[in-house]
């Protein structure tokens, strides 16, 4: 089966390349790495998949704190993002200055700054809307993120990349309000019929009225594609359980200092969040037969 009858390349001029980035790690020493995607949600904050950031965490840490662990904790070597706002071949540089990781699913909030010209001269960008309860079966799906970057070259502080942004068509299967399974996906998540290729995990997913409703969690492998006659399978997160969480970040318009949870901007009317107000009052949290603290919706 032809990969990319699934996943199509995406010109660098498409509105999407203003929101999705590609996530760059390095630490000065080793080689860098591009291995993930995300999405300003706001200004100058990025949503990713948490197993990203974690990529990068034990790969370039050298602290033997995990990143999972609580409490505030200093990274010894530096994440960016990638943006491509416009149609020209110029892109935009911002590095990450606070994470904020969610304990019961596969997200991660970024707090980034300028660091080039490019970035600097941006305008806010307004905040994206967001259905955080998942996408109904049958509906249809779209996802970007930047699939197989390849480094072409590295001297010093120059990196020079093979971008490769790409979109992914697909319709949703199934829903899971809890977790599919206990250790890949033990999170509220949702099975599409389609695939994602590698490096696009933490990219957005936008359901069929334009509202960011997942992150690109989860596929087959590309050789599994390929060698199957059966359509592939790949796996959105859902955002709901990402808005209690408490972030770093500071919001222009807002006099109290941080840290805000999501709901609490969404409550003030600062982000643009469907369903807030049914999650605020029905989410519970509970033990799993482990023990482990989980939360949930309310039937």
């Amino acid at each position: 089966m032809n990969i990319r009858a699934w996943v199509k390349r995406t010109d660098l001029s498409n509105p999407i390349t203003e929101r999705g980035v590609l996530l760059v790690g390095r630490d000065g020493v080793s080689p860098t790495k591009a291995i993930g995607s995300g999405v300003f949600i706001a200004d100058r904050l990025i949503m990713t998949a948490r197993h990203v950031v974690e990529d990068y965490w034990d790969t370039f840490n050298k602290s033997s704190a995990r990143m999972d662990q609580p409490g505030k904790k200093m990274a010894d070597f530096e994440m960016f993002a990638v943006q491509a706002p416009g149609d020209s071949a110029e892109t935009a540089l911002w590095a990450a200055s606070k994470l904020s990781i969610c304990p019961y699913s596969d997200m991660a909030l970024i707090s980034v700054v300028p660091v080039d010209d490019l970035a600097k001269a941006q305008p806010p960008l307004r905040p994206l809307r967001m259905d955080i309860l998942p996408p109904a079966v049958g509906e249809k799906i779209v996802a970007f993120g930047y699939a197989s970057t390849r480094i072409v070259d590295e001297i010093g502080q120059e990196v020079e990349f093979e971008l490769n942004p790409s979109t992914s068509m697909g319709t949703v299967t199934e829903v899971f309000p809890e977790k599919r399974d206990t250790r890949c996906l033990s999170f509220p998540s949702y099975a599409i019929q389609g695939h994602f290729i590698g490096g696009m995990s933490g990219g957005p997913i936008f359901n069929e009225t334009g509202e960011l409703c997942g992150l690109v969690c989860y596929g087959l492998s590309d050789a599994s594609v390929e060698y199957s006659d059966e359509p592939p399978v790949a796996y959105g997160v859902v955002l709901w359980p990402m808005v209690g969480i408490r972030i770093d970040h500071s919001i222009p318009s807002v006099i109290s200092p941080p840290p805000y949870t999501l709901l609490e901007l969404a409550r003030a009317g600062l982000m643009d969040v469907c369903d807030w107000q049914h999650v605020e009052a029905n989410v519970e949290q509970y033990e799993d037969p482990d023990g482990i603290k989980k939360i949930r919706l309310k039937n």
